[in-house]
């Protein structure tokens, strides 16, 4: 402990501002804000051939495989009598990146971010990823214990109220699917084109009503540019994703 808190008192005058900006979002106190700083770096932030070491994309790797692990045993302790479709749902409603940015928005991250002013690329998930870098960055400076405690009470308990979220969809694509189904429709997804370089793949997904193209997305997974196909599929049926529930406007 003296340790940690011999690290934390220098960091705190040669990282300043930095610091307390940390600190105030997310009540740790940072030791190696060198991996906080490369959290908040975007890849539009870094040369081009500069490789993901030097942005946050290889920290938001590990940050979403930490959140999800400490979101599923949250869930699994609140749901004792639950199955593990629910469990599993529930889990995919509270890591969606819709999710994730409005989390990043109410710990006020965005504006940390380092990121190109040029760039727009993953501009609708730029906060969300942030902040699953930001998860990864506390597990390796401060360790599990205090990455849990930082998901669960300044995550979680504030801003999830689960019994609401459980009502919900899992997301626009689940949303889409769910309305067909009512209305006997036929839905389904086809990739449309992947373009890029191996580290920095595109792929545009198309989805399908009937065998009648509808609408695309793009985004750098084929989950992501589903997701973003499905949301402009619902706008374009002029269906609502209001609390999950999709219904005619």
């Amino acid at each position: 402990m003296a340790a940690i808190f011999s690290k934390t008192h220098s960091r705190l005058f040669y990282g300043g501002n930095f610091f307390w900006s940390l600190y105030r979002r997310t009540r740790c106190f940072p030791v190696r804000l060198s991996l906080y700083k490369l959290a908040f770096t975007h890849s539009s932030a870094t040369p081009a051939r500069a490789g993901s070491h030097h942005s946050n994309e290889r920290l938001e790797f590990l940050g979403d495989a930490i959140l999800g692990s400490i979101v599923a045993a949250y869930l699994y302790r609140q749901y004792p009598a639950h199955s593990e479709g629910f469990l599993t749902s529930m889990r995919s409603k509270i890591v969606s990146r819709s999710q994730l940015n409005k989390l990043a928005g109410h710990l006020q991250l965005p504006p940390l971010i380092r990121q190109s002013q040029k760039s727009n690329s993953q501009a609708k998930s730029i906060a969300g990823n942030t902040l699953e870098a930001l998860v990864g960055a506390i597990y390796l400076d401060r360790g599990y214990k205090t990455c849990r405690w930082f998901v669960e009470k300044r995550l979680l308990a504030p801003y999830i109220q689960l019994s609401e979220l459980s009502r919900q969809a899992a997301s626009s694509k689940s949303a889409l699917l769910e309305w067909a189904a009512k209305e006997k429709r036929t839905v389904r997804f086809n990739k449309l084109e992947e373009k890029g370089k191996s580290h920095e793949r595109l792929y545009e997904m198309a989805v399908f009503l009937d065998e009648t193209l509808l609408a695309r997305g793009q985004a750098r997974s084929k989950k992501k540019a589903e997701e973003g196909a499905a949301c402009a599929a619902l706008e374009k049926l002029s269906l609502t994703y209001a609390h999950g529930n999709p219904g005619l406007r």
